[in-house]
C-alpha cells in the first residue's frame, strides 16, 4: 500500500462522509479479507504481483473496455483459504453482494484494478472491481448475472 493512496483513500472517504464502521471498510487497508474472525490486510503490491488477465467487456453501468486486474480466486488465495462456498463483497458505497465461488473458475473472475490501462481510482469504479467477462455469456446479462458486479471493493469475507 503506497502512502499516496492510502492519504487519497482516506481524504475521499471524509469527504464524502464514510463510516468505516458502518459500511465494514477500513481507509487505511486497500484490500480486507476475513475469514472466521481473521482479517487479513492486503496491501496494494500483493494483488498487483499476481497472475494478471484483461477482459475486454461492456456493461449497463461502465463502457467497453479492456479491464485488467489479478484473478479473484488468486487474490482470495493470499488468505490461505480451506473449502470456499462463497463470497461476500462489500463497498466503499455501502453495497455487498455474495458471490458463488463457483464462478471464479467459470467464469475467470477477475479484480480489476485497471481500464484502458488506466489505474481505476475511488471517484471511478476503484480502487477495485470485481469484473466478469459479462459480453461472452448471455446467462450473465441477466439481472442475477448483473447483480453479482460489484466497484470500489474494499472487502471480502471469504465463507
Amino acid at each position: 500500500m503506497t502512502s499516496s493512496w492510502r492519504e487519497m483513500t482516506l481524504a475521499a472517504a471524509l469527504a464524502i462522509g464514510f463510516s468505516a464502521h458502518a459500511h465494514n471498510c477500513d481507509p487505511l487497508v486497500f484490500l480486507s479479507l476475513k475469514v472466521g474472525s481473521k482479517t487479513i490486510a492486503v496491501t496494494e503490491a500483493q494483488p498487483s504481483a499476481l497472475p494478471q488477465r484483461v477482459i475486454v467487456t461492456s456493461t449497463n453501468w461502465a463502457k467497453k473496455g479492456s479491464y485488467k486486474g489479478p484473478y479473484l480466486n488468486d487474490v482470495v488465495g493470499l488468505a490461505g483459504r480451506g473449502s470456499v462456498q462463497k463470497l461476500t463483497v462489500y463497498t466503499w458505497d455501502h453495497f455487498k453482494v455474495d458471490i458463488p465461488f463457483s464462478d471464479l473458475a467459470k467464469y475467470g473472475v477477475i479484480l480489476a484494478t485497471s481500464l484502458d490501462d488506466k489505474r481505476l481510482k475511488l471517484d471511478d469504479w476503484g480502487p477495485m472491481f470485481v469484473m466478469y467477462p459479462y459480453d461472452d455469456y448471455k446467462e450473465l446479462r441477466r439481472p442475477a448475472g448483473l447483480n453479482k458486479m460489484a466497484w470500489q471493493v474494499c472487502r471480502i469475507d471469504i465463507l
